[in-house]
């Protein structure tokens, strides 16, 4: 926190009791970057002298599903009845 406090230039003295036990029982996937950069973002919105640290906003939140329509793809081999149609055009190559 001092770390994060004296490069943004804030005097930041302590942590909330609540972050710092949110901090503890937070599973943190990501290791301890991503325990840095939660701390580095909550010293950079922090207006007080108390860290406040609000993982809820700092969490990634997955992008929402577009639906997307599956595209028409030709088959590989025309269908029989196709080829039926087509089959004096095929032979005569037009």
């Amino acid at each position: 926190m001092k770390k994060y406090a004296s490069a943004a230039q804030k005097s930041i003295l302590r942590i909330k009791e609540e972050s710092l036990c949110a901090l503890r029982n937070f599973d943190w996937p990501g290791n301890v970057r991503q325990l840095e950069n939660t701390i580095e973002r909550a010293v950079a919105m922090e207006m007080t002298d108390e860290l406040k640290v609000d993982l809820e906003a700092d969490r990634p939140r997955p992008r929402p599903l577009r639906l997307q329509r599956t595209p028409t793809v030709p088959p590989a081999f025309p269908p029989t009845e196709w080829i039926l149609r087509n089959m004096w055009r095929i032979l005569n190559g037009h």
